[in-house]
């Protein structure tokens, strides 16, 4: 369980910052350390404390929309126009204090295309950030829209690695989301034997679930859950 506070940092220019409260060590500040992409939510800085036994996360702040809301917003009433539902959808929760600060990409997306060519844009800069944490030895472990930012100028960045597994070390870490976990996470879980060596197909398999819901506005299984 976390605690997430916006918060300003005074001694840097009142920036806004995102504060990440965790019952838990280290381990998510020492994955996202290994992390260096420009889709992957960077950390300013970690602190443990050992007394109380909380973990506290500094992370930049980039908005409070996430893919979750792009598909309930461009799904709410009917299927979407353009690429500028996205940029609308990554407004929709801005709030007038809020002190979000843009900057450039090297990989800009046109969201005067279709919806289907932005989404499929947005797809390749996150297949392009998870290829980046597999080859360092990572995997996220808990794909889904609502665990990539998108700011608010319509860039997405992957987040939240509190159930991640680094190939060197063991996180004995239990858990993820049910609609976007593929069977064999699912019978691991069941068998009472962890998640550890489900491995990188797990975040392919979540992958595409995710990209499904943003193109079709529904999960792949949702008859099924029903």
């Amino acid at each position: 369980v976390a605690r997430v506070f916006l918060c300003e940092d005074e001694a840097v220019g009142n920036r806004q910052v995102i504060l990440k409260l965790s019952a838990k060590d280290a381990f998510e500040a020492n994955v996202m350390g290994n992390l260096s992409h420009n889709n992957i939510m960077p950390v300013l800085s970690a602190v443990h404390d050992d007394e109380r036994g909380l973990s506290c996360l500094c992370m930049p702040f980039f908005g409070r929309s996430t893919l979750r809301d792009v598909i309930d917003h461009v799904f709410r009433d009917s299927r979407p126009n353009s690429g500028d539902d996205v940029l609308q959808a990554a407004v929709c929760k801005t709030k007038p204090t809020d002190k979000y600060r843009g900057f450039n990409r090297a990989n800009p997306i046109d969201f005067k295309s279709s919806y289907e060519v932005v989404v499929l844009s947005i797809a390749v800069q996150l297949a392009d950030a998870l290829c980046h944490a597999h080859q360092v030895g990572i995997t996220h472990g808990d794909l889904k829209p609502s665990n990539v930012v998108i700011t608010p100028d319509g860039f997405p960045l992957l987040m939240d690695f509190n159930l991640a597994e680094i190939r060197s070390k063991s996180n004995n870490a239990v858990g993820g989301t049910l609609p976007y976990m593929p069977p064999e996470r699912i019978i691991a879980l069941m068998c009472g034997c962890g998640v550890g060596g489900v491995g990188e197909t797990a975040d392919v398999y979540s992958f595409g679930v995710m990209l499904f819901e943003l193109l079709v506005g529904q999960n792949p299984f949702a008859d099924i859950q029903k």
